[in-house]
């Protein structure tokens, strides 16, 4: 029940794309294949909106969906649109 009310807290208007990524957190956390279909969802849309995440790959709220064809999608399309940011104090 906290991760479902995590989830609409996440989404009220206006739904930025921090809200996005912890409505997905809280939607992998609860363990059924509907919630992990819409974490799927609202990982796309955080990302889609500008969001980057740096722990992606290591978020253990994220576990149960790692193993997901879609998250590997999600994976693939973070790397490959970050790959050549580069970092704060490197040069440019």
């Amino acid at each position: 029940e906290d991760a479902k009310r995590d989830i609409r807290d996440a989404l009220v208007p206006p739904n930025y794309d921090r809200s996005f990524y912890q409505a997905a957190c809280a939607s992998a956390l609860i363990p059924d294949e509907k919630h992990r279909r819409l974490a799927l969802s609202y990982l796309a849309k955080a990302l889609a909106s500008g969001y980057v995440p740096k722990q992606l790959a290591t978020d253990p709220d994220l576990e149960s969906i790692r193993d997901m064809d879609g998250f590997r999608a999600i994976q693939r399309f973070h790397f490959l649109a970050h790959r050549f940011d580069t970092q704060p104090d490197s040069p440019p």
